[in-house]
């Protein structure tokens, strides 16, 4: 309970035998009061560990309980899982999509993504029209046109959309400054961004031409 832990389960003869979930507050209850621990069982819920985390939330939030028993193909008790857990799982991976192709616009003409932004989603996001044959990526056109692993201060056009390279590791693209062609105004930041190991100054070096 000093953990947050509120609901157990209650085994019979063996772990793989659970007879019931206790409330902790219940059985607290049943021991202040004497009742026998049996008077503040629930029924236990089980589910085949073949269930996906989704299907799981929908049971738990129209069934309404909180904590399910998951057995395997044999129907033996392989673990447990509780609706804390649930959420965390489905609200991580909600927040992994969002910051996977996060677009973050920082001007009326500009936007800064993460490397490995789906170009698709950076079009949609956008309304822009980069090419994506042959690769995925943000980082993968910067690749692909540049013939070589990007660095930080890298810059350059694709059709009529600049990429600033201003983060990069020795292997990784991890933020790329995105303009359109209107470009900035001279008071924005972007110059600042262009990085200074001399790949900064060429804005043609990821054209077709």
């Amino acid at each position: 309970a000093t953990e947050g832990v509120t609901r157990l389960p209650v085994y019979g003869k063996n772990r793989g035998d659970v007879v019931g979930v206790v409330d902790v507050r219940d059985a607290i209850r049943a021991t202040e009061t004497g009742d026998d621990l049996a008077s503040a069982l629930r029924e236990p819920t089980f589910v085949p560990e073949t269930q996906s985390i989704d299907e799981l939330f929908e049971r738990m939030r129209t069934d309404g309980f909180r904590l399910a028993v998951v057995v395997d193909e044999f129907g033996a008790v392989v673990g447990l899982v509780t609706l804390e857990d649930v959420i965390e799982e489905v609200v991580g991976e909600l927040v992994g999509r969002w910051e996977h192709d996060h677009v973050d616009v920082v001007a009326p003409d500009a936007a800064v993504v993460r490397g490995w932004t789906t170009v698709g989603h950076l079009n949609e996001a956008l309304g822009l029209s980069l090419p994506s044959d042959g690769v995925e990526t943000v980082a993968g056109l910067i690749t692909q046109r540049l013939g070589r692993l990007p660095e930080e201060g890298d810059r350059g056009a694709v059709e009529d959309v600049t990429l600033n390279l201003t983060g990069a590791t020795a292997t990784r693209v991890t933020r790329v400054r995105v303009e359109h062609s209107g470009g900035l105004e001279s008071d924005e930041s972007g110059e600042d961004e262009r990085g200074t190991n001399g790949h900064g100054g060429d804005d043609d070096q990821f054209d077709d031409e």
